[in-house]
Formats: C-alpha cells, structure tokens, sequence
C-alpha cells in the first residue's frame, strides 16, 4: 500500500486536486459516478429511456428495452468530444482544452418471433452491446500567485508533527530529500524550516488525464401480448485510467530571502480494473400510448491493478535536485453503488414522445479494500466516504418529434450533487439537440450535447491555501449508423 497522504485530513480529500500517489474517495467516486454516453437518439433525448426501451444503449439503464425490438439491429456511434477546463486560482484564470474521438456504443440484437400464434409470449430477445460509461480524459492547468502560503508548510507542519522517520516518500519525504524542508537544533530543540520563508512565489498545477469505463452487456428479455417486457443482464466492466499531474512553485526573481529558485513534483498513476454487475428490469404498457418502466442495477466490485510513481525537481542557485521514486504497485478494489431507475414516457401516436426518468444512487455505499483485504484496511478512505458522500438523486428528460423520415430531439439530464452540505457542490447539467433519419432498414443519428460542472479544488491542506474554482464545459458530438433485418 502506497503510504496515505497523511498530511491532508481525510475527510477533505475528495476535494484535492494533488493527489501524491494515494487511493482513497477520489478513486471510489472517479469509478462510481457514471455519465453514461451512448447512442445519438440516447444522448438526443438526455439518457430518458427507462420506459421507452428499443435503443441499444437504453439496456445498460434497463435491460427490458431488449425487448421493445421488433427487429434484429445493428449500430455503432462514434463521436467527438472537446473538455474545455477553466479554472480560477487566486484571482488568476487559465483555459484549458482536451479534444477525444471514441465510440460510446456499438452492438446488436437478435429478435426472435414466436412460432406460436397462440403464444401471448411476442418475442424473446437477445443483445451484446458495448457501452461507455465514463470519460476520464481531461487537461487542467492552474496558475496563481500566493501571498500567504506555500506547500513546503504543509510539508514542514506535518514532519514537525510527526518526525522524520515517519516520512512519505511520496510527497513530504520527496521534500526533505530535495532539503526543501529542512531543521535546525536552536536550544537543544530541532526547529524545521522550508526554504520559501517568504511568500509571493508563482504556484502552477497541471493535470492531464486518460481513460475511460465501459462495460460490455449480455442482456436477454422476452415481451409478453405487447404490454409486459422483461429482461435481465450480465455487465462486464472494463476500466482505464492514467494520470500525469504536476505541481510546481516558482520563487520570485528578486527573492533575497531563499536560494531556491523553484521545484515541481510530479504524480503519475496507471491504473486497470475489471468487474461484473447484474441488472433487471420491466417495461409496462397500461395504455396504448404510455409506457411506465423500473430498473435495479447491482453494486459491482471492480478490481484494479495500479502503479505509481512520484518524483521531484528542485533548482537551486549553485545546485539542483531531481529524484524519482522507485515505481510502486497495489491491487485494490471498489464497490460502486446500486442504481435504481424509475421511468414514464408517452407516446403521441406516430408524431413523437415524451419520456422522463429519475434515479437514485447512494454514494455513500461506495467502499474501498486492498488486495488480499489484510495488506491494508482502508479504513480512513471508508469512514471519509460515509462523512463526504450522500445519497444523489438524478432526472432525465427527453422529446421527440417526428415528420417521417425525419426526427428532432432534445434533452436535459441533471446529475445530483454527490457530496453532503459543507463540501464543494459537483452537479452537472446536460442539454442535448438531435436529429434522426430511418427508413425500413437503415437509420442514422446525429446529436450536439453540452455538459457543464462548477466546482471546487484544493491544491493542498484547505486550512493553507483557498479554494481553486474549476467549471467544465464539454461538447460532444455524437452519431449513430445502424441496421435493421
């Protein structure tokens, strides 16, 4: 187990930027909060498929759209996205962009009529379909001047507290080694010093992010007189993710108090998990025109096999220091939280639709373990994740109208806040346009989507340094070529 941060208390860390090589929350919620991308009618219509099924990325919401299929279908959506990132860091604003060209969903379902025409039993159903579930790529870059704080006192409070045998060499341990912090014998007492005893010194942050999660799902469902679908699913998870941040502080030219002129310390983590989860769920028509539709969604224990380093520069003026850890490894895994999903949609004859679903997600069920359990108990990451993190409550809502062959969409998804009051608001908001042209056999799709999130970051202990506003903006297009036989 990589040594904890044990400078920052626990139940802020889900709000650090810096991370100095250690699992906790962050991870737990980076692989639980799921911002599901699928296929341009999905995104068009803001993920609302609960009830109204017949899409190939609905069965990853519920499983019983299998079974609305008609036909069999084959689709793939590729799609392009660009993260603008701005953050604002002691009254100092920087921009910053990352642009990804993926697909969020490719798969296929094989419909089967009933030989039976007496059978109320229409049709069953199966499907194979690949899913992205979150997007970890991301470039942020944060610069400011401060005034009143530096890292390096964090790093000399927590020596100062703990002495030097308790070091990390993956954050305060790099420091002393760099003789960033230093000490002193002053009356017989060891007195620590950093080497910024002044302030007014440049502080920069920059993070760049890859990755992402999907799952592949094996859903079969079967529709009972056209009024009764059901269905249930296996889920593969699949996850990647590497990061490259680096925080750095630049001492002032005309400093005369130091011989330092500047250090950075990078963080690099590469991390690969996999996981299975189970779903079920139900479609019902009490009316022609309107469908209402319930889904569960199992907690899944993903596993990862992580590595990690850390390492630091620091430039002097007679001298530099460049020491780089050696590289480490821990398995850990993560539960992620059940998803329950609730949904109604209307059906205006053959002119459009409307569809709205909520959903429930207890972040708070998260929890983190090692591998084997008895190498590390987790329990600080634990006992944050119950302090930080709250139920969160999810709408979706879509329309439709339609003018064969064509079809215009627009949507609204709003992700609730994850954390409890005291901590930095992260709600996100979508809104979504599209298009739709489907004939017989063919059907293509096209959607504009915009996501935004405000919040907040700390690049270290929140009782040194003030909070870095970060609000996202990413726009992403997204298409779907399928086909009907």
């Amino acid at each position: 187990m990589k040594p904890f941060f044990k400078t920052i208390a626990v139940s802020f860390c889900s709000l650090f930027a810096v991370t100095f090589s250690a699992q906790n929350q962050d991870d737990a919620l980076r692989y639980s909060r799921f911002s599901l991308d699928g296929t341009a009618r999905f995104n068009a219509l803001g993920g609302a498929f609960t009830a109204l099924g017949g899409d190939l990325s609905a069965v990853h919401t519920n499983p019983a759209s299998v079974a609305v299929f008609r036909k069999s279908s084959f689709a793939f959506s590729p799609y392009v996205s660009v993260l603008e990132t701005s953050t604002s860091h002691l009254n100092n604003t920087n921009l910053d962009y990352r642009t990804s060209f993926k697909f969020s969903n490719i798969g296929f379902v094989i419909a089967n009529a009933s030989r039976s025409e007496s059978s109320k039993w229409r049709n069953t159903n199966f499907s194979v379909t690949f899913n992205k579930l979150a997007d970890f790529n991301k470039r942020m870059f944060v610069l400011g001047t401060n005034n009143s704080s530096s890292l390096l006192d964090q790093f000399r409070d927590d020596i100062a507290q703990y002495g030097t045998g308790s070091l990390d060499p993956y954050s305060d341990g790099l420091a002393w080694d760099a003789y960033l912090i230093d000490s002193i014998n002053i009356g017989g007492q060891t007195e620590f010093f950093t080497q910024i005893p002044s302030y007014g010194q440049a502080q920069s942050y920059t993070l760049e992010s890859r990755g992402d999660m999907r799952e592949a799902t094996f859903t079969y469902g079967a529709n009972y007189d056209d009024q009764l679908y059901v269905a249930g699913s296996i889920s593969a998870i699949s996850a990647t993710y590497e990061l490259d941040a680096v925080y750095g502080e630049i001492v002032g030219a005309n400093d005369s108090t130091t011989e330092l002129k500047d250090f950075q310390i990078r963080d690099i983590i590469n991390s690969d998990g996999a996981g299975v989860r189970f779903s079920f769920g139900i479609i019902y028509r009490p009316h022609k025109y309107l469908r209402l539709g319930a889904s569960a969604q199992s907690a899944a224990r993903v596993g990862f096999q992580e590595n990690y380093n850390a390492s630091i520069v620091a430039n002097y003026e007679n001298t530099s220091f460049d020491i780089d850890n050696n590289p480490g490894f821990f398995d850990y895994s993560i539960k992620t939280p059940a998803r329950y999903n609730l949904g109604a949609a209307y059906i205006f004859k053959k002119y459009g639709l409307l569809s709205i679903d909520y959903q429930i997600v207890d972040y708070s069920h998260m929890h983190m373990r090692s591998t084997p359990s008895s190498v590390y108990a987790f329990s600080a990451e634990n006992d944050a994740i119950q302090t930080i993190y709250k139920q969160a409550h999810n709408l979706r809502i879509g329309a439709e109208a339609r003018i064969k062959p064509f079809s215009v969409r627009t949507g609204y998804a709003l992700e609730g806040n994850t954390n409890n009051d005291g901590f930095a608001d992260n709600a996100q908001s979508t809104y979504s346009f599209g298009l739709g042209y489907a004939k017989k056999h063919f059907f293509f799709d096209v959607t504009g989507q915009s996501r935004r999130q405000n919040t907040q970051i700390y690049l270290y202990d929140p009782a040194y340094v003030q909070a870095t506003d970060v609000s996202t903006n990413r726009f992403m297009v997204s298409t779907t070529i399928g086909f009907r036989f």
